[in-house]
Order: structure tokens, then C-alpha cells, then sequence
């Protein structure tokens, strides 16, 4: 099977999720990625970045972590057809990337979003190439 086909299977059966359960996933993933931080204070030391979450998509509420973790957290940016991070003034806006205003930074790690995951933890990513 094809990754554009897997994806596209994949993401037949994730649209089936119903936005309770999404909500729901969404808090469960912001927990564990709080007790994870809590266990590796030192990525709360430098700038992470993470994701725009797509329509649908299971991702972490990041109002509910900064409440939780001291975080530097970057979102991703397009500038001139690349993708660069930056860090919002409040809470992140946009859609797959993130609308000004904004200040530039270079992430030390990356949350990033995967449509499905094999058994060794490939991902299988949005399809956009970056």
C-alpha cells in the first residue's frame, strides 16, 4: 500500500472521531506530555515547538499546558515558502501556521503531528513535506 493511500484510509477513520472524544484524547495527550515535561525539567529550560492542530485532530491543549508547564513553546511560521517558528504574543492563532504577532526563535525539540505511527515509531506525517 501506498503512504498516500494508507494516509488517506487513515484519515477516513479518524474522521469518524467524534469532537467529544477528540476533546477528550486531546486532554489526555496535555497530561502526559505535563507529566513527561515534569520528569525532563530540562526541555522546560529552552524552546520547543509544536503544532497547529488541524480540523479533527487529537493534539494537546496548549492553554492547559502553559498552566501547568513553564514553557518557551514556538509554533510553526511560513516565511517566503519555509517553515520557521515562532513564539506567540498569547495564545497561538492560525490554522497550519501560525498568524502574527510572533517573535522568531530555533526550537531545541519538536512535538510534531503524525497521522498514524508504525510498531518502531515511524511516522506517517500529513503529506505537506515539511
Amino acid at each position: 500500500m501506498t503512504k498516500d493511500r494508507l494516509r488517506k484510509e487513515l484519515l477516513n477513520k479518524l474522521s469518524s472521531i467524534s469532537n467529544e472524544e477528540i476533546i477528550s484524547l486531546s486532554f489526555s495527550v496535555t497530561h502526559q506530555l505535563v507529566k513527561f515535561l515534569n520528569l525532563n525539567s530540562e526541555l522546560t529550560r529552552v524552546v520547543g515547538s509544536a503544532y497547529m492542530p488541524l480540523k479533527a485532530e487529537v493534539a494537546p491543549m496548549y492553554q492547559e499546558l502553559l498552566h501547568h508547564t513553564p514553557l518557551n513553546l514556538a509554533f510553526p511560521i511560513l516565511v517566503d515558502g519555509e517553515m520557521h517558528f515562532g513564539i506567540p504574543e498569547g495564545l497561538p492563532k492560525g490554522n497550519t501556521w501560525m498568524e502574527p504577532p510572533y517573535h522568531l526563535v530555533e526550537p531545541h525539540w519538536f512535538l510534531v503531528p503524525g497521522v498514524g505511527f508504525d510498531l518502531s515509531g515511524a511516522r506517517l506525517g500529513r503529506g505537506k513535506g515539511y
